[in-house]
């Protein structure tokens, strides 16, 4: 109705994309998110590509043996190489 506050989940009471990237919140998960890259990932030469992946996704260990390395680390580098080499 006319007036009233729209309900919890509706269209209408979700904050604009703006607010939602000036979080507090947001900005703390974008700076753990690079901030916890592995060495292995910071030295890599197709960061570019997947700077780390998700972080929910980053639970097996670089050769190296430290945490944080996504396990999808190996599909991506081997498609990344694969594919600059053609485009370069």
């Amino acid at each position: 109705m006319p007036g009233e506050a729209p309900l919890a989940g509706c269209a209408g009471s979700v904050p604009s994309f703006e607010k939602l990237m000036l979080l507090p919140a947001q900005e703390t998960f974008g700076m753990a998110k690079r901030d916890a890259l592995p060495q292995y990932c910071l030295d890599c030469e197709v960061r570019f590509a997947c700077h780390g992946e998700c972080p929910k996704n980053r639970f097996t260990a670089t050769p190296d043996g430290e945490p944080g390395l996504n396990y999808l680390c190996a599909g991506y580098r081997r498609f990344s190489t694969t594919w600059t080499g053609r485009c370069g």
